[in-house]
């Protein structure tokens, strides 16, 4: 358990070019998942729904390793890079800079390979944008792809600003281009 936690959440991958790098967090494995959901059902993509992440003592190692802020009043987990302002406070860049080291603003970001047409491993953090390359309104973490679409680890999906496991299914593609639409799965990349 402790090893899906470790301080190492940071890849960075070179594809020609220094300036090219991508974040990820080390995946969690399918028993992470299924502990931190909010049911008794075994989680899997095709269950559909979203689930909302509980509290569990291994969230404690990224507030060692990444000095993340982690809230749990009510049960359920919040998590925050140390020092975020409270308007950004539960939103879901915060998630994605918490857990990957990714903290740069996001008028900085720029689209990589696109999911649903590029090969992706999980753990990849990822962002919707629009079709002039500008993040669109939502990032998360990759957790899985299939024919039907994504399954993502993110926050601020659901109104409470909890982190939650959920599908997003592929509708439109437009190839190398995202549709600002955040419930499109062609229009995240991977951020770098």
């Amino acid at each position: 358990m402790k090893k899906i936690f470790q301080a190492s959440l940071l890849t960075v991958a070179m594809f020609g070019s220094l300036s090219y790098a991508t974040y990820s967090w080390i995946s969690p494995t399918r028993s992470v998942i299924n502990k931190i959901t909010n049911d008794n059902l075994v989680y899997t993509p095709r269950n559909g729904g979203t689930y909302k992440v509980m509290y569990i003592p291994e969230f404690d190692e990224l507030r060692k390793d990444l000095g993340a802020v982690i809230n749990h009043d009510d049960g359920f987990v919040q998590i925050d890079p140390p020092n975020t302002p409270l308007k950004y406070q539960g939103q879901c860049v915060s998630l994605v800079k918490a857990l990957t080291y990714a903290r740069h603003q996001t008028s900085q970001w720029k689209p990589g390979p696109q999911v649903g047409v590029d090969n992706m491993r999980p753990g990849r953090a990822i962002a919707a944008f629009n079709s002039y390359g500008e993040y669109a309104g939502h990032a998360a973490i990759l957790l899985s792809q299939d024919s039907e679409g994504i399954t993502v680890f993110d926050q601020n999906w659901l109104e409470d600003q909890r982190v939650a496991i959920h599908k997003i299914n592929f509708k439109t593609l437009n190839k190398g281009k995202g549709d600002g639409d955040i419930t499109n799965a062609y229009s995240y990349f991977i951020i770098k």
